[in-house]
């Protein structure tokens, strides 16, 4: 990092909703995948478990939005392999999924 670097503290909430993004998008004019790798760098550099929280995080955020905009199997897809490949994480996703749901009942 150089010395006219600005940065500026973003939630782990805001950085995986961009990753989301990411994997949701196929963009022509930005580069998600540098950004998401400069994430995932820096991320490591503050503790090394953050960076796994916020993919996890991330892809609970996609999931999310795939229900939302009518991607329901895909998104019980994705359900269904979190539940398979990490099922001691699998309630967390749930519990997470609920309060998006709560969340954007209220903000809608």
């Amino acid at each position: 990092m150089n010395e006219k670097e600005l940065l500026v503290p973003v939630a782990v909430e805001e950085l995986a909703a961009l990753e989301a993004m990411a994997m949701l998008g196929n963009f022509k004019t930005m580069d998600f995948e540098a950004v998401t790798a400069e994430i995932d760098k820096r991320a490591e550099e503050v503790e090394g478990d953050l960076k796994g929280l916020i993919n996890f995080m991330a892809l609970v955020y996609a999931i999310f939005e795939m229900n939302k905009n009518g991607k329901k199997e895909t998104a019980q897809r994705f359900s269904g392999e979190i539940a398979v490949k990490a099922p001691e994480i699998a309630p967390l996703a749930a519990e997470l999924l609920d309060e998006l749901e709560e969340s954007w009942r209220k903000n809608k």
